[in-house]
């Protein structure tokens, strides 16, 4: 039983192929007679699918390149003009809020100052820690 059950699986196979790699040599024999092209045929042959079949926007379908990249095009910028709105008004609320937030101490800066460690390279403005822990009041 399990012998026949390999032998009918390895002729599945063997005909799968060979059917395979017949249809494959009749299109491109017919692409080359007809067209003199072995490119059309490679075209035909491929098996994959595209990653975008379809898009629906607003209930249209959308299946050509062109309306794809028109509907991607009206999703950003209607993505984009809707975070600019929010950061106007983030920006609003924080003009708002401006008044609530208490300047920075002295001796918070100092604390922060003390903290910093030795031997490190300078920050972009070109000061080191030492220099401001050597500025720092006592």
């Amino acid at each position: 039983m399990k012998e026949k059950l390999g032998r009918i699986y390895k002729e599945g196979n063997k005909s799968i192929r060979n059917d395979h790699n017949n249809h494959r040599y009749e299109i491109i024999s017919r692409n080359i007679e007809n067209f003199r092209s072995a490119k059309k045929a490679y075209k035909e042959l491929t098996t994959f699918k595209s990653w975008i079949q379809k898009l629906e926007q607003n209930s249209q379908d959308a299946n050509s390149r062109r309306d794809v990249i028109s509907h991607a095009t009206k999703f950003y910028k209607n993505l984009y003009t809707k975070q600019n709105n929010t950061e106007m008004e983030t920006q609003a609320t924080h003009k708002n809020t401006s008044d609530s937030i208490k300047p920075i101490e002295d001796f918070e800066v100092y604390e922060y100052v003390n903290k910093l460690k030795a031997e490190k390279s300078p920050e972009p403005d070109g000061i080191c820690n030492e220099a401001l822990k050597l500025e720092r009041p006592s």
